[in-house]
């Protein structure tokens, strides 16, 4: 989605990309909804998901060698 932001080779496909987007979500606003000290943590821990949602890239997929990404949007 935005490979102009951050230039690496996408390793995340589509649907992956949107469930990890949503899951992002849900837990951010479950942190604001819930807004006590002990569920922080749950708001912080969303923006990982989230963010690599949105570019596309996710460092631990790298490392260990997988891609669910096609191989025709991959290299966008």
């Amino acid at each position: 989605m935005f490979n102009f932001l951050i230039p690496v080779e996408r390793n995340v496909g589509l649907f992956e990309s949107l469930a990890r987007i949503g899951g992002g979500i849900l837990l951010i606003s479950m942190a604001a909804f819930y807004g006590d000290s002990k569920g922080d943590w749950i708001g912080w821990i969303g923006f990982i998901p989230l963010f690599t949602g949105i570019v596309g890239f996710c460092p631990f997929y790298k490392a260990i060698g997988m891609n669910t990404c096609s191989t025709d949007t991959a290299k966008k």
